[in-house]
């Protein structure tokens, strides 16, 4: 059987849908969100399965494609990223940069969050991947509260219900800790630790009320 190579490997391991929503795109039902590469006032990037377009400015990849341009990297540096950002250990990361491009610099993939490559079994790699697990579980959360929201819009003339307003702070706070814990964020990492330990619990529920509800 053919070994894949570290390019297929990322792919079959992260979604387009997994790497926007961890970079910090926000989509909405239809799927539509602003387009992080041109000034788009009106969401004009559609999410597909495998690729995604920018029906403004035509923009177009896979989430490769889509890593590199949103951090203006190389496609080895762009895998890299994703190998390290979603722990993927069966990628020799370094195997990327002879592969595709063995003359550019060697760059440290942490670097727009101001820290070094976790190494393997270390408590660095943990609090790593606690965090990626933490955030997916609050963007799985957030997108249900979206729809929770939107079935509670008042029709004209109603009032706002107690539910609606409940829905909408939780909405707010939910989004307060995507933004400690998306990637660049400029929280200390004795910040993002101590909120990992605080919602542990919160994050098993969180998990629990998204597997049923799919």
């Amino acid at each position: 059987m053919r070994q894949l190579n570290i390019f297929e490997t990322v792919k079959q391991s992260v979604s387009l849908r997994q790497a926007a929503s961890f970079y910090g795109l926000r989509f909405r039902r239809d799927n539509n969100a602003l387009c992080p590469f041109h000034p788009d006032r009106h969401p004009s990037m559609q999410l597909y399965d495998d690729h995604y377009y920018c029906f403004a400015c035509g923009a177009h990849g896979d989430v490769i494609d889509l890593t590199a341009g949103l951090f203006h990297l190389q496609p080895a540096d762009a895998v890299k990223k994703l190998a390290v950002d979603f722990a993927i250990s069966s990628c020799d990361v370094h195997d990327a940069q002879l592969t595709e491009n063995p003359a550019s610099p060697e760059i440290d993939t942490f670097a727009l969050s101001g820290k070094r490559l976790p190494t393997a079994g270390s408590a660095e790699e943990s609090i790593h991947i606690r965090r990626r697990q933490t955030y997916f579980a609050f963007c799985e959360y957030r997108q249900f509260l979206l729809l929770w929201r939107d079935r509670l819009v008042p029709r004209p003339n109603e009032e706002f219900s107690d539910s609606y307003s409940v829905c909408c702070n939780e909405l707010s706070r939910i989004e307060q800790y995507l933004d400690i814990l998306q990637p660049g964020s400029l929280y200390s990492s004795d910040d993002i630790e101590a909120l990992l330990k605080e919602k542990e619990t919160e994050v098993s529920i969180i998990y629990e009320i998204t597997r049923c509800c799919k």
